[in-house]
């Protein structure tokens, strides 16, 4: 709340049980008292989690926030990265599901598995790689009571551990959803040769988005269809959507 003086506006995710403590940190302000966090919560993997077993949740309670995306409750770090224009991740998730199905998805660059819980529905495990420790554990909360397994490692140190294994598991699809510098060099040239049939790749760059799409082209990819999303609007930033199969 000492923050909230130097923005000129404020995006407030709440619900009725956080509004009365909304109030109340508005009072405590002005009252000039010190806003005391929550305890940490411990958090449970709902699945298999290779990376991090047992730890700690390192944001307190009152720094997640819950909201209702595709029929699906969703926990985010509100001081980490959310989609929050929520109209237009309802119609990105439309997009995603339609005709892209199977039985193991992998989900890289996950975040708090947004993506692949949208996507719940349409395939029976996941496997989600992602680096933010906060994120990783974010999305064990989301997707409890489905099957799936967490890494919490960077997308180059994933592909590092899958090509060492003996008996590697088989995706029939992929989603990836990559930072502005796009994806990791080690991570698309293993795209390119992984034989995944089907491919939706987001990106919050048009630049390095088609960078990486014409090596997957180039790989033997066929770029099906390209999506404009307007997350951001009177803004110059505008995310990608490209349906890619094999």
């Amino acid at each position: 709340m000492k923050k909230a003086k130097s923005f000129d506006k404020l995006h407030i995710f709440e619900d009725k049980t956080s509004e009365k403590y909304c109030e109340q940190a508005l009072l405590d302000q002005k009252q000039n008292k010190k806003i005391i966090g929550n305890k940490k919560k411990n958090v449970k993997s709902g699945g298999k989690r290779n990376i991090y077993e047992g730890t700690n949740f390192s944001s307190t309670l009152q720094s997640l926030a819950q909201v209702e995306v595709c029929g699906n409750t969703m926990n985010f770090d509100v001081r980490g990265f959310f989609q929050s224009n929520l109209e237009m991740l309802e119609k990105t998730g439309k997009i995603l599901k339609d005709n892209f199905y199977g039985e193991n998805l992998l989900d890289i660059y996950s975040g708090g598995g947004t993506l692949s819980l949208i996507l719940k529905d349409n395939f029976k495990n996941f496997t989600l790689v992602e680096h933010n420790r906060d994120a990783i554990t974010c999305a064990e909360i989301n997707l409890s009571g489905i099957s799936h397994e967490s890494y919490g490692l960077s997308g180059s140190k994933w592909v590092e551990l899958y090509k060492s294994q003996k008996n590697p598991k088989v995706f029939d699809a992929l989603v990836i959803d990559p930072p502005r510098s796009g994806m990791e060099k080690e991570v698309l040239s293993w795209i390119c040769t992984s034989e995944i049939p089907r491919i939706r790749s987001m990106s919050c760059d048009p630049v390095t988005h088609s960078r990486d799409l014409a090596h997957l082209i180039q790989s033997g990819y066929n770029l099906q269809k390209l999506y404009l999303l307007d997350f951001y609007p009177q803004t110059s930033h505008i995310e990608s959507l490209a349906i890619l199969e094999k």
